[in-house]
């Protein structure tokens, strides 16, 4: 078992560097509470027994292990930089619960520290649920966004084509009229009246040259 532990602790060590997300750093912050409970309590005994609760402990810890140890980012120098602190914690932890597991001497104390590997696996598995449902939550709103920007696409393109029509109404209608006005009306040369309008920002619209119609002289 000491074996064991000793080869555990060298692999946490290379492994540890690599915790993928600060979610899966904090599932091991309630350790640091419980486990000093843990190390006031024993350390005060020297006699060492080894037996089935020390091996159990040791086991539960390797599978605790392979739970946090996530992707490795080996470009990710601005990740690596910011969890430099939660590493040495991390290492410090690992080394209370090395003690902790080398001082166990009773079937009390082995209970006392499995409870808290089932507490760490306890929040492991809610905040796992947690973060799926909010994936969900997020799921959905992008479903019901590419749902509004759809119809709003739909009533937009329906828009342009009601103008279109509209426009062509109206252009159709006066080619009809502009053959019936005199020569007289100014509105009778279509060009002219085109490069007198001017378009007003402040009104929207357009403004036109006033209609009116030249008297022949004879």
């Amino acid at each position: 078992v000491q074996s064991d532990l000793f080869d555990l602790k060298k692999q946490y060590e290379q492994d540890v560097a690599r915790i993928d997300s600060q979610s899966q750093a904090k599932t091991i912050q309630p350790l640091v509470a419980n486990t000093a409970q843990i190390v006031e309590k024993i350390l005060n005994g020297n006699s060492v027994n080894v037996g089935s609760h020390q091996q159990e402990i040791l086991n539960r810890l390797q599978k605790l292990q392979a739970s946090m140890v996530g992707g490795e980012r080996p470009n990710d120098n601005v990740l690596k930089e910011k969890r430099l602190n939660r590493k040495r914690a991390a290492e410090r932890r690992l080394n209370a619960l090395a003690q902790v597991l080398s001082k166990v001497k009773d079937e009390e104390d082995s209970g006392l520290v499995l409870g808290v590997y089932d507490d760490i696996q306890d929040e492991m598995r809610t905040s796992l649920r947690k973060y799926k449902q909010k994936i969900r939550a997020l799921e959905r709103e992008i479903t019901d966004l590419q749902s509004e920007f759809e119809n709003e696409r739909t009533d937009y393109l329906e828009t342009i084509r009601k103008q279109e029509r509209q426009l062509k109404l109206n252009l159709q209608i006066l080619e009809k009229l502009i053959p019936t006005l005199k020569k007289e009306c100014n509105y009778s040369d279509i060009k002219s009246i085109k490069s007198e309008a001017h378009w007003s920002e402040d009104a929207q619209a357009w403004d036109l040259p006033e209609l009116y119609t030249q008297r022949t002289k004879f």
